[in-house]
Order: C-alpha cells, then structure tokens, then sequence
C-alpha cells in the first residue's frame, strides 16, 4: 500500500499543504491555469488564422430612428432579395445559414421598427400596397491581419491588447419599389456601406466577430428607408 498523509490547509498562507510543508492546491493557482490556456487556445487560433465572423452578430443591430412626420399610412410587403454575392463572400459566411433570408427579414424588420408605413409584411402579402425586391451584392466581413498575428510565440504581444489588424464590414443592396396592383416600378435604389476598426485579441474574444458588418448593414437599411420615404413623400 501506498503512503498516506493528511492534508492540512494553513491559514496564513490560505493553501493546502502536505505535511512535510509541500504546496498541494490553491483556487488561485486553477484559475491562473485557465486564464492562460484560454490565451494559448485564441492565439493558436488566431495564428492559424481561425477568426471567421459570428454567425449572429450581423443581423443584431439597433435599427435607426426615422421622422415620424414622414410616415405613410399604407402597407409594404418584401420579397426575397436574390443574393448575388461572390462566391468568396457565400463561403466566408456559410455559418450564418440563408444569408439571403436573414438579410431581407432583418430589413422588413428594421422597417417596421422605424414605424413609416401602416405595415410592413415579410413575405410580402396580397393586399400590400407596394412591393420591395432586389439583390445582395455585398455582405461580408472580414479582418485584415497583420504578419505579426501569424508568429508563433511573437504574437503573444496581442494579449498587452497591439491590434491583430484591421477589420471591415461592407454592405451593398439594390432594392426596387413597385406598385403591387399596377406593377409599376416606382423607383431603384443602390446603397453601400464599409465600416473598418482597428481589432485586437480582447474584442474577439469579449464580443465576437462582425460588430462592423452590423454596422454597414444598418447604415445601408437607414439610407434605403430614406430613400423610399423620400421617393413616396
């Protein structure tokens, strides 16, 4: 049989030690483990260049705020918008699901929430009165890394919070307004948004990636909703 001892903790030092005096454990000492392996594991990541947008963050902005004396007492409907983006952009975003669905249903709610029209459907309904539809060209993220982010051991300065690079958000959508009974276009329009900031090892890992991508998407959903006002006013 094996020796057997009995631990004793010492309450001046407020570990648990052996006996002979020999340190055994203190939570202090867990923690700092876990602190460090989880910075190990993100910049392990981060030079293997694993940092790949959150699947959810684009389409979680706060949607702005419109006049409310440019409201107008009739019914919109969205149709699908047809997403036309390189094929670059579709694979860098394939976690986010049906890019496609979630872009125009964030749209039809960004509308809605703005409370310009009397109602806003997605899908679009019979009885609407006018109808958007159109095309994704752009909806990407992406964060420009510097060399110094793929150097083993080097990159570990990314922790006293030197940036890893530079990340970007574009947006760009084509919409077309129509009549719903006449089916006549009554206007196009084409807006675009890049949002760029500064990225470090603390935002990725606090926030997650794509806060600028949100961004874009929300300037882009202002300026097509005064468009439209604008077009109807």
């Amino acid at each position: 049989m094996g020796n057997v001892f009995l631990a004793v903790y010492d309450a001046t030092t407020k570990r648990v030690v052996s006996p002979a005096g020999a340190r055994i454990f203190h939570w202090r000492d867990g923690l700092r483990q876990v602190i460090a392996l989880t910075v190990i594991v993100g910049l392990n990541a981060l030079s293997a260049g694993c940092v790949r947008v959150d699947k959810n963050i684009p389409f979680e902005y706060w949607p702005s705020a419109i006049s409310p004396e440019k409201r107008i007492p009739k019914t919109i409907g969205f149709d699908l918008l047809v997403d036309k983006r390189p094929r670059r952009e579709q694979a860098s975003m394939k976690d986010a699901g049906d890019v496609a669905q979630r872009v125009t249903a964030k749209l039809a709610q960004d509308f809605d929430a703005s409370r310009i029209f009397q109602k806003v459907h997605y899908p679009s309904v019979e009885g609407d009165v006018f109808v958007i539809s159109g095309t994704i060209r752009r909806f990407s993220w992406k964060l420009h890394e510097i060399p110094l982010a793929h150097i083993p051991l080097i990159n570990y300065v990314t922790v006293l919070g030197f940036p890893l690079g530079l990340a970007e958000g574009i947006t760009d959508i084509q919409v077309e307004l129509r009549d719903r009974r006449s089916g006549q276009v009554l206007g196009s329009f084409s807006e675009t948004s890049k949002v760029s900031a500064p990225y470090n090892f603390y935002d990725v890992s606090a926030w997650g990636a794509g806060m600028e991508l949100a961004e874009s998407f929300r300037h882009v959903a202002e300026k097509l909703k005064r468009d439209v006002v604008s077009r109807l006013s």
